[in-house]
């Protein structure tokens, strides 16, 4: 059997307290997420419309990646983005395994093949770079896996004033680690 104590008025207070504080807390909270739901919005008005998405390409450079390759390039071909305004481009930095001919397999899904002698990722970047003709591009390793919506997502945030390049998560499909994590530059560079 409990044995319930006498409640004296200042415990009736405190409880009173405690519920008033728990009730005031609960609607701030509230009011909270309703201004960030109204943040978000004028956010998306001022940034680029999803329907007004400006040219993209997807980079990818890959040495010795038949393993990893066939599903990054998928992730891309897959993307929500407007496939008229999305390049998918593979630099083949030298590889003596099968990846070039994985990639020549999703030629008619619009994915372009450059190759060339092995010198580095940071060559083949740049031989990439020169090739394309977008105003924006996005940089994924070959064993990279993009959600369907993140380039949309991405170019949505780039349109916003002052934003000037975005770092994103990524988690790499070999060794499931989390090497970075997003946001938009702007955000790092007071001014």
């Amino acid at each position: 059997m409990f044995i319930v104590p006498e409640i004296t008025a200042v415990g009736w207070l405190i409880y009173a307290l405690l519920f008033f504080g728990l009730y005031v807390t609960v609607v701030i909270f509230i009011v909270f997420l309703d201004n960030v739901a109204d943040l978000e919005k004028r956010r998306r008005d001022l940034c680029t419309d999803a329907g007004d998405m400006p040219p993209l390409t997807i980079l990818i450079p890959a040495f010795n990646e038949e393993a990893a390759i066939a599903q990054s390039i998928q992730g891309a071909v897959d993307s929500e983005y407007p496939t008229d305004k999305l390049t998918v481009l593979v630099i083949d930095d030298g590889s003596t395994d099968q990846t070039a001919q994985i990639v020549k397999s999703y030629a008619d899904q619009g994915v372009c093949l450059l190759q060339k002698p092995n010198s580095g990722k940071a060559a083949s970047v740049n031989h990439g770079l020169k090739s394309i003709d977008t105003p924006y591009v996005l940089i994924i390793d070959a064993d990279t896996h993009i959600r369907p919506d993140a380039c949309a997502i991405m170019m949505e945030y780039m349109g916003c004033p002052g934003s000037v390049a975005m770092i994103t998560r990524v988690i790499s499909a070999n060794k499931g680690i989390v090497t970075g994590y997003g946001h938009r530059f702007s955000e790092l560079i007071p001014g």
